[in-house]
């Protein structure tokens, strides 16, 4: 079921309003509406373009008119400017006719003053209004998963946040990029793995090569692996992404094996097991809890600079980066 028609089948009504700064998701709720409406009968479509003051008079001879076609029509009002008197009546005409009409009125993004207005308090009271705004970035991971949900799917937090980072909150990238992901990802669980893997496209070595590779401390494999990715076409964001959950985890087993705690069931309360944490305390060997700290850091300042806060080559920093965490030399 795609994400406007799940939320259309929990309303009913014969007016909706719709606003917001978000035109992905105001465009698919406006297209399940159309659907429903051919589904129950209705044939007959009109829309308004309503800029300024032009407009109103056309609108207010609909309503007052019968359909030529069918008993019902989906007459659509998009406003585009101030609403000044004349739409306001047609607007209170709208939500208090009779007939079987079915209304939308569609708005961009609204700001303080116009939500204080007489009109935008009568649709308020007597429509089924949504308002549709961008996700916050704590929010999107939330977005994304509902997303997957809605084509079958079920994202991990860790994919869903990587998801998020790639596509950096645009909505239509984000939800080109799930209906790409679930279309090469045949199972139902979508794992941090599987996206990675997919974005990699048959490269002749994986993330988690060079993600070994470092935590073993072999500098020129390292450095080899992460020039083959980036010619492969692999995005350095990916690369960046990876490594700031190695170094996380590092850093803080480092700070709870300094503290006291027994190495093995900080690894375990990690979920690091298997051959990962033999590799994990191969690379504790190299540094205590200020190396994995200032290479974290310096991961947060790569991740920046690949979203164009920073100047400078990503992929170069991330190999100053690889040699420093291989080397194991802090500050």
């Amino acid at each position: 079921m795609a994400p406007g028609d799940r939320l259309l089948s929990s309303l009913s009504g014969k007016t909706f309003f719709i606003s917001g700064d978000e035109p992905l998701q105001i465009n698919e709720f406006c297209d399940s509406l159309r659907s429903r409406a051919i589904e129950s009968g209705i044939l007959e479509r009109l829309v308004f373009e309503i800029v300024g003051a032009d407009g109103w008079s056309a609108i207010d001879i609909e309503i007052n008119s019968l359909s030529l076609f069918a008993s019902s029509r989906l007459i659509e009002v998009h406003l585009n400017g101030k609403i000044g008197k004349d739409g306001e009546n047609i607007l209170k005409k709208i939500v208090g006719r009779s007939n079987s009409d079915v209304y939308l009125i569609k708005a961009g993004e609204l700001d303080s003053k116009t939500k204080k207005t007489s009109w935008y308090t009568i649709l308020c009271k007597e429509t089924v209004t949504i308002s549709y705004e961008y996700p916050s970035n704590g929010k999107l991971p939330d977005w994304i998963s509902d997303r997957f949900a809605s084509l079958g799917k079920k994202v991990s937090r860790e994919a869903a946040n990587l998801i998020a980072d790639r596509t950096e909150g645009n909505l239509i990238a984000t939800a080109q990029e799930i209906e790409k992901l679930s279309l090469l990802i045949d199972t139902e669980n979508v794992t941090l793995d599987k996206v990675v893997e997919s974005v990699l496209n048959g490269a002749k070595f994986g993330i988690y090569d060079y993600r070994d590779s470092l935590l073993r401390g072999s500098t020129r494999k390292s450095l080899q692996i992460a020039r083959v990715l980036k010619d492969a076409g692999v995005e350095p964001l990916i690369l960046n992404w990876v490594i700031r959950r190695e170094f996380r985890d590092l850093f803080q087993v480092a700070l709870r094996r300094e503290a006291g705690e027994n190495l093995n069931n900080v690894l375990k309360s990690l979920r690091i097991w298997g051959a990962r944490s033999d590799l994990v305390k191969i690379a504790l060997r190299r540094g205590g809890f200020r190396l994995w700290l200032e290479l974290l850091l310096e991961v947060a300042n790569i991740g920046l600079m690949i979203k164009g806060a920073y100047e400078g080559d990503p992929w170069e920093s991330l190999d100053l980066l690889t040699i420093k965490a291989c080397e194991g030399f802090a500050r």
